[in-house]
């Protein structure tokens, strides 16, 4: 498998560069799909007989996977998707990825969910498994046997605090300073943008996402019968909003394979820690082909 495409230098500036050249590339081919209740968007880039689909983490969107593009784009053709940020329910994410499947002519699919990413991937492993191949669960919740719970406090806390104070607790939770990190002002520069530009509003419709997919997958019969295919399992210690869940997903699957990552970086191993993160990513994917 060819490794990185371009070298990088670790200085903030280069490092922006990369990912706005990354970035502009990848943007150059977005695509649209219409469901019923939604419009997806998602970007298509790479070379190879295999596809690798990939979905973000919450408040996030395609470009969070700059870096692990640039690896894979010369071994595999991926697909990357912008989460809406309203989801009508299970079925809403089901016929996107049907029509998805038809548009691009794709099977034997590799799919890789991070973070809210993850129980995007569970979902379509649950509803239609037939045409996935592979399924990686990176720093990930469990989806089955989860109950919704009422956010019903949460959602009046967040209303009645100022913008300005809810964007700075967010920023204390999502920014720590890790020194070590190559990767540590970008990460610090990049969360910033994309948390200054957060509403009110995206936290409570992230909330009534996940609400409303849990209540849906409930009462679904569920298809995870058929999946045939493999599973990764990625964590990292010292995730605390995560890595409890690493164990449930492995009594889901007992014959998956697991990596769990060490050092700094939490929730957020891979963007700090991008050249240990993809290398191990490599090796997985290797390991299944």
């Amino acid at each position: 498998m060819k490794k990185m495409n371009k070298a990088i230098n670790h200085d903030l500036q280069s490092q922006l560069n990369f990912f706005t050249e990354i970035i502009n590339n990848l943007s150059q081919n977005c695509n649209i799909i219409k469901t019923e209740s939604n419009i997806w968007e998602y970007w298509v880039t790479g070379e190879g007989q295999n596809t690798i689909i990939l979905f973000h983490g919450g408040f996030n969107g395609p470009e969070m996977w700059f870096y692990l593009v640039n690896a894979l784009e010369n071994s595999y053709r991926i697909i990357v998707p912008q989460i809406p940020k309203k989801i009508s329910g299970v079925s809403d994410i089901v016929e996107f990825f049907n029509i998805l499947l038809e548009k691009e002519n794709l099977q034997n699919l590799i799919i890789l969910g991070y973070s809210y990413g993850g129980g995007i991937a569970q979902i379509l492993i649950d509803q239609v498994p037939n045409n996935i191949n592979c399924v990686i669960l990176s720093h990930t919740g469990i989806m089955w046997g989860r109950k919704p719970k009422s956010m019903r406090k949460l959602k009046f806390l967040i209303n009645i605090i100022p913008s300005s104070t809810f964007r700075k607790i967010f920023l204390k939770k999502r920014i720590q300073n890790f020194p070590d990190s190559k990767w540590n002002d970008f990460h610090k520069f990049y969360f910033t943008q994309l948390i200054n530009k957060l509403e009110k509003r995206d936290f409570i419709d992230f909330l009534n996402n996940s609400q409303i997919v849990l209540k849906d997958l409930n009462s679904l019969k569920s298809n995870l019968d058929n999946f045939h295919g493999k599973v990764i399992l990625l964590g990292t210690k010292g995730d605390d909003d995560t890595f409890h869940a690493m164990s449930l997903l492995h009594e889901k699957f007992p014959n998956s394979l697991e990596y769990v990552f060490t050092g700094f970086g939490g929730h957020h191993f891979m963007f700090l820690n991008p050249e240990i993160y993809t290398s191990k990513l490599l090796d997985l994917l290797d390991q299944i082909e």
